[in-house]
């Protein structure tokens, strides 16, 4: 079995990328909420479980005139043979308590995070457009979306204007939910998940940034003991190689896959779209620290100089610090005239004065 996981890359920051650890730090605490929320409503879900197994124990031909979609597939599975479809049946004295119990079954599933804040194509709501991207399913979803999006979004960050990059993390978010809902369209599986923003942000970087070397470290388990490594890829080769396997999944997969590669299909041609027409219009800096020059409206020319306040050095010291007066132009000495015999020239005693001494070394 083989592993592999980007790690780094060798591309320079300069300076802190605060907006991209404030949505590290609103995704961790979300999901921190979410996941103490989503404990207290599993257990009031499987107690709704046992309640309606119960019911049927007390009433076996109890039934239900109820059509609920969207259900998880065990949930589906437990309530499909409860629904009646005959048009006329004699109705049961458990009837009506299997129906309350039901009902209990469905609210508490809605108080699932995934279904209270997640977006559901055939059921949307416009506030869930945006809650959806701070959600997360479980700790390996979180730290593999915050992975990339402190390797991609600190770089953006750093040649961006700060609310350019915020507004591209949200568009590509949106893009890729568009692209999800165009997919399947009357889908009441909810979808969560910054991946679609993510995967836009991949999009833009490849784009400005294609010569960077992503650090890949790699492990191979054959045997025992297993083999592990590094690698050092180019952007433009693993990012769109990335992208190109999620638009193949996107084609052959389906919605019980449990990934939305649609979402990420549409997330990164958004980020690369965008990152495109902003480099052919010079708004952004591309491959700083290379071969090219930043353009003026790159985020490291943002800030105006500072003037620091500096203390008096004592006299002494300020005049040993004195820039030394340029050294004067040195002449060769004139020639004398060409003589028939050699020129007798006494013997000079050559003395240094102690100015001399003093000398700075820079």
């Amino acid at each position: 079995m083989f592993f592999f996981l980007p790690w780094g890359h060798d591309q320079p920051v300069y300076e802190r990328p605060w907006l991209t650890y404030s949505l590290v730090l609103a995704c961790t605490i979300v999901f921190l909420f979410t996941w103490s929320s989503e404990q207290r409503a599993e257990q009031a879900l499987d107690l709704s479980v046992e309640h309606v197994g119960s019911v049927l124990d007390e009433h076996p031909d109890a039934r239900v005139r109820l059509t609920v979609q969207g259900l998880p597939r065990r949930i589906e599975e437990l309530l499909t043979p409860l629904i009646e479809t005959k048009e006329h049946r004699v109705h049961t004295s458990g009837d009506a308590e299997l129906e309350t119990a039901v009902r209990e079954l469905v609210a508490a599933l809605n108080r699932m995070p995934a279904f209270a804040y997640g977006f559901q194509p055939g059921a949307p709501r416009a506030g869930r457009a945006l809650s959806h991207m701070f959600v997360h399913a479980d700790v390996f979803h979180l730290l593999g979306n915050m992975l990339f999006l402190w390797l991609a979004g600190g770089v953006l960050e750093c040649f961006w204007r700060r609310w350019a990059y915020a507004l591209l993390y949200f568009a590509s978010g949106f893009a890729g939910l568009l692209a999800h809902i165009a997919s399947s369209p009357s889908s009441l599986t909810p979808v969560i998940g910054a991946s679609g923003a993510i995967a836009g942000l991949l999009g833009a970087f490849v784009v400005g940034y294609p010569r960077t070397r992503i650090k890949v470290a790699w492990l191979l388990l054959i045997w025992f003991p297993p083999f592990w490594g590094t690698w050092r890829v180019p952007a433009w080769v693993l990012i769109p190689l990335w992208a190109g396997v999620e638009l193949v999944s996107a084609y052959l997969g389906s919605e019980d896959s449990g990934v939305a590669h649609w979402a990420h299909v549409g997330g990164f041609a958004c980020g690369a779209l965008v990152a495109w027409v902003a480099r052919r219009s010079n708004l952004i800096a591309t491959d700083a620290g290379r071969d090219e020059v930043p353009a003026e409206i790159a985020k490291v020319e943002r800030r105006e100089p500072q003037v620091r306040s500096v203390a008096p050095l004592p006299r002494e010291q300020q005049a040993a610090a004195l820039p030394l007066p340029p050294p004067r132009e040195e002449r060769a000495p004139s020639l004398p005239p060409r003589a028939t015999r050699p020129i007798e020239v006494e013997a000079i005693e050559l003395t240094s004065s102690s100015d001399d001494d003093d000398v700075i070394e820079r």
